[in-house]
């Protein structure tokens, strides 16, 4: 999740934030991992149930609107940020990628996440190797 994450910092987590309602597009998750679901996983959510994406040359588009990531710094990226065609989000699911595009395991490669397997939002940095960065709220 470099640059919003960084290793070595500790974050806070809204367990059951979304007990009533679904992410929203950019709030960053944790998550039970699809592959290991003993294993908590920390993504950006990028398109929720029912909705249609595209991802081509780094531009995300969710029912033809452009989704702002300044989060991310797409002048380094050396792989391509892009998907094949368009998909659909099946209903109860989001698909989630990870800042770091060019090194996420997101789902890009092992698919939607289960709204019901959302842990919660990840609210802010707790603790870090970098005190700057203690008390940075996650966005």
């Amino acid at each position: 999740m470099i640059p919003t994450l960084q290793v070595g910092d500790f974050i806070l987590v809204k367990a059951g934030a979304y007990s009533s309602e679904i992410p929203e597009i950019n709030d960053v998750i944790v998550f039970k991992y699809p592959e290991n679901r003993n294993q908590d996983f920390v993504m950006r959510v990028v398109a929720r149930e029912g909705e249609n994406m595209t991802l081509s040359d780094g531009n995300l588009v969710v029912d033809g609107r452009d989704i702002d990531q300044s989060y991310l710094d797409l002048k380094n990226t050396i792989k391509s940020n892009s998907m094949d065609g368009s998909l659909n989000v099946p209903e109860g699911h989001l698909f989630v990628l990870g800042d770091n595009r060019d090194h996420s395991n997101d789902s890009r490669y092992w698919g939607f996440v289960p709204i019901k397997d959302v842990v919660g939002k990840v609210s802010m940095i707790w603790m870090s190797d970098d005190i700057d960065r203690i008390g940075k709220n996650v966005e």
